[in-house]
């Protein structure tokens, strides 16, 4: 049986084309890890591109000062067969463990929660996010 035809009798897919943005990323973090979390939060904006792209710089900044235990963080827009996407863009949150999440999880539970709430009620509804393990396959 060909790739293609096992993978479509075990998962119903959705062909998508996106673009993706890099908006902080620990290089050498990701070049070493070939098993890492990858939390996925679509996300409706409520402003203009503008205002978005400038309170992802202001969380850029935060990011690149604490990490938090992120090792990357990117955009992705989707362009073609998006019809049914669940949102204007997906915010992807790179962890290489789960303490890692854990411990951004517990930085928000002590105080980051304001900045969220912030970001959620003035800048975009998003649906939460939804965890993955993610293994690297192919490096070229």
């Amino acid at each position: 049986m060909a790739l293609n035809e096992r993978w479509q009798s075990l998962a119903v897919c959705h062909v998508k084309q996106a673009h993706g943005q890099v908006l902080y990323a620990d290089t050498e973090a990701l070049e070493n890890d070939d098993e890492r979390y990858v939390a996925w939060n679509w996300c409706t904006a409520k402003v203009g591109f503008e205002q978005l792209s400038q309170k992802h710089a202001e969380y850029v900044a935060e990011i690149s000062e604490d990490p938090s235990g992120l090792i990357g963080w990117a955009l992705m827009f989707p362009h073609t067969g998006a019809a049914d996407a669940p949102g204007d863009f997906a915010h992807l949150a790179i962890y290489p463990d789960l303490e890692s999440f854990m411990g951004r999880r517990a930085m928000e539970a002590q105080g980051g929660w304001r900045g969220l709430r912030e970001y959620y009620q003035n800048y975009a509804d998003c649906t939460g996010e939804q965890l993955n393990i993610e293994t690297v396959l192919h490096r070229p």
